[in-house]
């Protein structure tokens, strides 16, 4: 079963501009005198307004990254409903044979309720529950386990309680996405693999990783789920979709570096208690 097709269905089942008037406007970082270096890409997305390019990444050292602007004829600017399908990832394939250390880079691990994603702000989903892209859709993953022709989710058991859904744990099936080490020429499909985490620095141990994406990232890899080719009642996952996390208004018509959250576990950072993370600040 193929990992990538094309998002395009996805791209325009998303409605642009339905985002709250009081969506928060972005404000990642732009590259000096707002001019990319070395870039490799500019793709115009007419269906969302923007333009998405990659380019040298603002970060030192952290190669390229993916950037956003207007389209010059949305004078206003844009709005992009938390929930907005962007881009994809990358080529690729779903594999569990994965090593520890090969976790921890560029592969993209399938944990639904990832610490990485509680800043998805969907308010058709609710921020506690598990979104997955199915058959062209946002779902969350306890709807699809509701479903009469749907038994399982590939790597998790769900917990029930009174007959509700309480809780998805990992089991040992651990399902990870692996770019491919070579990529075609970028384009709708594969920008996803160029994002930065805008989170992570060195004080962000003190001040715990969750409030610090939150604020600096404005996206999250979101995957997307099908019918497993042999036992059709069980969901297995086929690829990571670049997806917007919370309603967003864009108004630069200079490029601006997108933020994607890569998750504390990436990092190996937990959040700790607030009382820790005071006593932790007081050595920074």
């Amino acid at each position: 079963q193929s990992c990538y097709g094309t998002i395009g269905i996805i791209l325009l089942a998303t409605l642009v501009g339905q985002a709250s008037a009081f969506a928060s406007p972005y404000g990642g970082p732009s590259p000096p005198g707002g001019t990319l270096r070395n870039g490799i890409a500019s793709i115009e997305l007419p269906e969302h307004g923007v333009v998405l390019e990659v380019a040298d990444s603002t970060i030192p050292a952290a190669g390229r990254g993916l950037f956003v602007r207007c389209l010059s004829e949305n004078k206003n600017g844009i709005a992009l409903p938390g929930g907005t399908a962007l881009c994809g990832c990358a080529t690729g394939t779903m594999q569990a044979d994965v090593t520890d250390s090969e976790a921890t880079g560029s592969v993209v691990a399938f944990r639904l309720r990832d610490p990485g994603f509680d800043g998805l702000d969907l308010s058709d989903i609710g921020s506690e529950a598990s979104p997955v892209w199915f058959e062209g859709s946002l779902r969350t993953a306890e709807e699809l386990l509701s479903l009469e022709d749907v038994d399982s989710i590939a790597g998790h058991v769900a917990v029930y309680e009174d007959g509700d859904i309480e809780a998805l744990t990992e089991d040992d099936d651990e399902w990870f996405f692996r770019p491919d080490l070579e990529q075609p020429r970028p384009d709708v499909d594969h920008l996803g693999v160029f994002c930065n985490d805008l989170a992570f620095d060195d004080r962000t141990a003190a001040r715990g990783y969750e409030a610090a994406s939150t604020a600096a990232n404005v996206l999250a890899f979101v995957f997307e789920v099908g019918r497993d080719a042999v036992d059709p009642r069980r969901l297995v996952p086929l690829r990571p979709i670049t997806t917007v996390m919370r309603d967003v208004t864009l108004t630069n018509k200079e490029p601006m570096e997108l933020g994607l959250a890569y998750g504390s576990d990436y990092w190996g950072v937990a959040d700790e208690s607030q009382a820790e993370l005071d006593e932790l600040a007081q050595w920074m």
